[in-house]
């Protein structure tokens, strides 16, 4: 499904959205990129007003470090409901989701609100049109999974059993839409850097920063869950990989002001080895029964 249809399906499926909204063609008056003329069947001769329209930009935006941009316009003219009261609501149902498609996993947050009255000369000379325009970043999270043994595995496995509340995006949840809660923590986990440090006639031994980033509607709770990881952590004092070796928890930063959304609230500084030499698995290749015995 296109990320244009995600945003459509979770528009029109926001009750108290939609009984906010006019109706066309038995639907809320939710159109992409181009709106139905005033004159057309769909409106049933009813009000055309309020109703939204929204576009895609897909642009990387390198100042905001995102992948686009979700512009949704609110239009209302001559109506009791105000366009300001439809920003609330658009809020609600669109700030702090997540959306899946095509195994691209997109987050969703506001960027800024522009609003401008201005009368015009629509239908009749006394009417005002009241406009509102929202912003959203769109913020892609690919998966950071490596190839084993992977920290970064290693991390989600050992956040899953340490915070059973613990929701691992693009891991736990195959929805469409995913709506973050406070009790329910989202966590992401990024590979920000790894170099090689020492090495033996054992292993190479390597370094490694991980960034974790924690969603949560409130910044209260991004914090609490935070330091309640960074604490687990600090106890535990190393991760078990998927090879059964350790990775050494080397030193944990906490930033409650950092941009939680690109950059993570905590970045964890581990050490693990990659051994030189594997024991070879042995292998059965040849089996015989004897009945005589």
């Amino acid at each position: 499904m296109m990320l244009n249809k995600l945003i459509y399906k979770t528009l029109v499926n926001h009750d108290s959205l939609n009984n906010m909204l006019a109706i066309y063609n038995d639907q809320p008056a939710v159109f992409y990129k181009l709106i139905p003329e005033d004159s057309g069947i769909g409106w049933n001769n009813e009000s055309h007003f309020p109703r939204l329209n929204f576009s895609i930009n897909v642009q990387a935006h390198r100042k905001r470090k995102c992948f686009g941009s979700l512009k949704i316009q609110i239009m209302c003219f001559d109506t009791e409901i105000t366009s300001e009261e439809i920003e609330t609501e658009i809020n609600e149902c669109l700030n702090n989701i997540f959306l899946q498609e095509d195994g691209h996993l997109y987050y969703i947050s506001w960027a800024k609100s522009e609003t401008f009255h201005e009368s015009e000369n629509c239908q009749n000379i006394n009417s005002n049109a009241d406009t509102l325009n929202i912003y959203f970043d769109i913020i892609e999270y690919p998966n950071s999974e490596t190839l084993d043994p992977d920290p970064i595995g290693a991390m989600i496995l050992y956040t899953k059993s340490v915070i059973k509340e613990a929701v691992m995006i693009g891991i736990d949840n195959n929805q469409e839409i995913f709506h973050v809660n406070d009790k329910n923590p989202a966590f992401y986990f990024r590979l920000a850097s790894v170099n090689t440090d020492h090495d033996s006639n054992a292993a190479v031994w390597m370094n490694c920063k991980i960034a974790i980033h924690i969603f949560t509607p409130s910044q209260e709770f991004r914090i609490k869950w935070a330091a309640y990881l960074m604490n687990l952590l600090a106890v535990d004092g190393e991760i078990v990989m998927s090879d059964e070796s350790p990775m050494f928890v080397k030193d944990i930063k906490l930033n409650g002001r950092s941009d939680y959304l690109r950059e993570g609230q905590l970045l964890l500084s581990t050490e693990y080895g990659l051994p030189r030499y594997r024991q070879e698995k042995k292998k059965i290749v040849e089996t015989a029964f004897n009945m005589d015995v």
